[in-house]
């Protein structure tokens, strides 16, 4: 309990209605200005119908001054008895009683405190009591101008007594109005303020958020705070932001990645359509140059064969120049072939399998491969360097070394990659080990090496038998 009231005693005042809707402390703010308006004209009319017989009540109690010097006049007039014209009786009785009427008058009495020690109060009984004691009110005797007089003084002061009791309750409406006016214009004054911080400034950045997502500015952000409904609004339209903002950037990275794989498909058809136009001009020019040597050696062996039949010179050079056509044929084949490679699959992983599994029925040796590529973000030009070595260095196994396993291993360390290509077959020759560039065509695995950016290491296996052929290479090259 005593936490709950800490609680209660740290929260700030601003924040005792934050979870009432705006709506309802809207209408509250507006029901309190009507109240304060409607207690501020209730409290003037309750006062100013307090006010309203008082002008006629200090009438009433001034023209007692004028009855008693009436009186005076007439209890001195050298005829008594003269009759009044409009009540025919004598003129002292008349004016006598007209006295008592206004002394005794509801104009005078209603214009009176309840208070029966009020100042007015006592005034007016001094009055009545001066008047009864006076010879005006009784006539036995001859009233003097000092009786009159201080009658006269009597009223003054009753008067004065009344007109200060009407202008105090004048000041108490002048106060409350006053007051009212003030209470008001500061309600008026907060509910400016908090119809500013509450409503209109949260609006418009909720408008300029709005505005901003419309022109697909996803960061833009309101952050409006608090437990009110454009506190909650702004909350949501804050996560629906963020979700679009995410959505928007999964979407650019799928376009961006689709571009870049439109780009390097446009490269690879490029440069597979520049390959086989090389690999066309070289199969119509020079394919068929050899194709017709050898026609032209079959043609020459066969006359000279008749002409020279015991003449073992010339089959030497014969034999000879057919064996060097036919390894020429053989490497144009080869090289067409290296030209007519197409790197049609999507990534290396991929080609480097579609390649095992189009040797792997041509062989007994096993193919096996372990680890993978990945996404190198390679060129197109690259890759093919790539895929070429392997597919040599795979033929060359199959071709020479007489093994039962061939295995490419494939690791990364950051952006550098070595894939090493190793056999448990005969190993390699010592000759060749010494100038491998002479040799199954070795030369043109280091030339793509180069060209490919990395360096390549063929030597026999020092954990066993067989050859070791590693290829080392930058991402980034």
């Amino acid at each position: 309990m005593n936490t709950e009231v800490s609680t209660t005693a740290r929260r700030r005042p601003g924040n005792l209605f934050q979870h009432y809707p705006i709506t309802l402390r809207l209408v509250a703010g507006l029901v309190l200005l009507a109240g304060l308006a409607l207690a501020s004209m209730t409290s003037t009319l309750w006062l100013a119908s307090s006010v309203e017989g008082d002008a006629r009540a200090i009438n009433e109690a001034g023209a007692l001054r004028m009855s008693t010097y009436r009186l005076l006049v007439v209890s001195h007039e050298r005829v008594p008895g003269l009759i009044h014209p409009s009540s025919m009786e004598p003129r002292a009785t008349y004016w006598r009683r007209d006295f008592e009427l206004r002394l005794h008058s509801p104009t005078l009495r209603f214009a009176l405190p309840d208070d029966p020690t009020h100042a007015v109060n006592l005034a007016l009984t001094q009055v009545e009591n001066a008047w009864a004691s006076s010879a005006l009110a009784t006539g036995d005797r001859m009233p003097t101008l000092v009786e009159a007089q201080g009658l006269v003084e009597v009223i003054d002061r009753f008067v004065s007594a009344l007109e200060e009791y009407s202008e105090r309750k004048l000041t108490l409406i002048r106060i409350t109005l006053w007051t009212f006016a003030g209470l008001a214009g500061l309600l008026v004054v907060v509910l400016g303020i908090w119809l500013w911080r509450a409503v209109i400034r949260p609006l418009g950045r909720l408008i300029e958020q709005a505005a901003a997502l419309q022109q697909t500015r996803l960061h833009a952000r309101s952050a409006l705070k608090g437990r009110g409904e454009l506190a909650t609004l702004s909350r949501s339209l804050d996560l629906m932001a963020a979700e679009l903002s995410a959505i928007y950037a999964n979407m650019q990275a799928q376009i961006d990645e689709r571009t870049r794989s439109l780009a390097d498909e446009r490269a690879r058809v490029a440069l597979q359509e520049e390959r086989s136009v090389i690999a066309r001009e070289l199969h119509d020019s020079l394919a068929q140059t050899l194709t017709y040597q050898k026609m032209q050696l079959s043609l020459l062996q066969t006359r000279l064969q008749g002409r020279y039949p015991e003449d073992s010179d010339w089959q030497e050079t014969v034999s000879i120049l057919r064996t060097n056509v036919n390894e020429g044929y053989r490497k144009l084949r080869e090289l067409l072939s290296t030209f007519r490679l197409q790197l049609n699959h999507p990534d290396l992983d991929t080609a480097l399998a579609s390649t095992v599994s189009e040797l792997q029925p041509n062989t007994p040796t096993h193919l096996l491969v372990a680890g993978r590529f990945g996404d190198l973000g390679l060129a197109p030009q690259r890759e093919i360097h790539i895929l070429h070595i392997l597919r040599e260095a795979l033929s060359n196994i199959i071709k020479h070394a007489e093994a039962e396993t061939a295995q490419v291993s494939i690791e990364r360390r950051y952006n550098e990659v070595s894939v090493r290509v190793s056999d448990d077959g005969r190993g390699l020759p010592v000759a060749v080990q010494e100038d491998g560039q002479q040799h199954w065509g070795l030369s043109i695995l280091g030339e793509r090496a180069r060209q490919l950016g990395g360096t390549l290491q063929i030597r026999r296996r020092t954990d066993g038998p067989g050859t070791e052929v590693t290829l080392t290479f930058s991402v980034e090259a």
